[in-house]
């Protein structure tokens, strides 16, 4: 096929030109897609799903009408969209085993440079990476072929074109690395949602299958309506974890001058689970020209009180205050799907072309237990748009160690966003957490980070070295 000029031209015709434009209309960049299954389906990126306008073109210039989203997998990468009409366009035949030889020839088409190329190579290697299946490939890539066809050797497509590496990273040197995710994942996603009816590109979130999108995690929030009929001079919540004779506070909110009516949502990292006999105690402090005092509300399932909004009332009767769960309508659509998560025991394995002198990879780090305590949960929060992330869960004993795998929202964030690590600290009578909060990345790129406990001040802390 790497050969064969007229149909390597022939499938050039059925991979698209996709340009994202924001809710100004300013564009965005542009990125590939491709006809598949039928003449209204493509298979594309799912970071196209950031524009709020999506403008499709075929290799030869005709604009198609605005695609709508039909289905899309955040934890891979994935979206397939969906045109009203038949576009006309001939499928690509999918190699549905996904395999692929190594050394084989290969042809990547995508929208490079915002403008349909066909570039050749050949199939470097296969790795599986933390449940997906990934192809390097040495067919030269650049910036808007994310979402194109890689074709194998027989002219199927093998995989959708995901993104490459070149330059210096850390200490490596790297040339020409490119990457496409399996077929296998396209062929599941469409599985799911082929006999759904597509959406509006504004409400892609309920078509997503991601286990890790923040749009299937757990709600961990409630809401309070100050129903009392009287401004409130102070309104404080507090949510404390209990286990046994042992507590920690999780979280606490205080407000001043709370006015009648006014809506107080309460929400918690997704982080905060219950392990065994621990439940959770929020406590709903009140003062105001009625009186004052406290509601406690005890939960050993958080099903019971997130996601629920509540009313702050006054019994005349009794002469207290009343906390009574209401009704609400839920705006967001219903979910339609939800990809089950599945448990793997394969170790994260890094291409030793990507690592560093110290054999620690650029996307990992590595912590160091340096206390007499045990490390029990390793996670990271992005503080703009609150997406949390569990590294670990393990116990690490004291002198012990990890590596951790980092997201790939921090190595692709470009200092856009405020990350927050935590390492979470236990012993007898002890459950604290030890944080570092900053905007540079590069600042666990590869970094060994040791868990210390500074006498002097009495309290933990993180020591990172690059």
């Amino acid at each position: 096929f790497a050969n064969d000029y007229a149909a390597m031209n022939e499938a050039a015709a059925s991979v698209l030109v996709l340009t994202m434009y924001d809710e100004d209309g300013k564009e965005l960049g542009t990125a590939s897609g491709f006809m598949a299954f039928d003449e209204r389906h493509a298979v594309t990126s799912f970071a196209v799903l950031e524009a709020a306008r999506i403008e499709a073109v075929s290799d030869e210039g005709e604009k198609l009408s605005t695609p709508k989203v039909l289905g899309c997998d955040s934890d891979c990468d994935l979206a397939i969209l969906a045109f009203d009409e038949p576009t006309g366009l001939k499928p690509l035949e999918l190699n549905e085993g996904g395999t692929v030889r190594r050394g084989a020839a290969c042809v990547s088409i995508g929208a490079q440079g915002g403008m349909n190329s066909i570039t050749t190579g050949h199939i470097a290697t296969t790795f599986h990476v933390i449940g997906l299946d990934l192809i390097q490939f040495t067919a030269t890539i650049s910036e808007g072929a994310s979402g194109g066809a890689l074709l194998d050797e027989n002219g199927k497509v093998a995989a959708v074109t995901m993104f490459g590496l070149s330059g210096q990273i850390g200490y490596t040197v790297v040339q020409n690395m490119n990457f496409a995710l399996s077929t296998r994942h396209v062929l599941e996603l469409w599985e799911f949602c082929k006999d759904d009816e597509p959406v509006e590109l504004k409400d892609w979130g309920i078509t997503d299958i991601g286990v890790n999108s923040s749009h299937n995690k757990v709600s961990k929030e409630f809401t309070i309506i100050n129903d009392t009929g009287y401004k409130l001079s102070n309104l404080s919540i507090s949510a404390i974890r209990v286990r046994g004779e042992g507590y920690d506070l999780v979280h606490n909110l205080s407000l001043n001058w709370v006015e009648k009516g006014e809506v107080i949502n309460f929400a918690l990292d997704y982080g905060t689970d219950l392990n065994g006999d621990e439940s959770l105690q929020f406590g709903i402090g009140y003062n105001g020209s009625y009186g004052k005092g406290t509601i406690y509300k005890r939960y050993s399932d958080l099903e019971g009180f997130f996601g629920k909004t509540f009313s702050l009332t006054v019994d005349l009767s009794a002469g207290t205050m009343l906390l009574t769960e209401i009704e609400s309508e839920n705006e967001q659509a219903t979910r339609r799907h939800v990809k089950e998560a599945v448990e793997t025991e394969e170790d994260f394995e890094i291409p030793d072309t990507l690592e560093r002198e110290r054999n620690i990879a650029r996307n990992t780090c590595l912590i160091v237990n340096e206390t007499v305590y045990k490390i029990d949960r390793i996670t990271m929060l992005n503080m703009d748009n609150y997406d949390w992330y569990q590294l670990s869960n393990e116990e690490i004993e004291p002198d012990g160690y990890c590596i951790i795998e980092l997201p790939e929202a921090l190595i692709n964030n470009n200092g856009r966003y405020s990350w927050r690590l935590t390492v979470r600290m236990t012993g007898e009578n002890l459950c604290r957490d030890v944080q570092i909060l900053t905007k540079d990345q590069d600042t666990f790129f590869g970094a060994v980070i040791f868990v210390r406990w500074d006498e002097k001040i009495n309290q933990f802390y993180l020591d990172v070295q690059q």
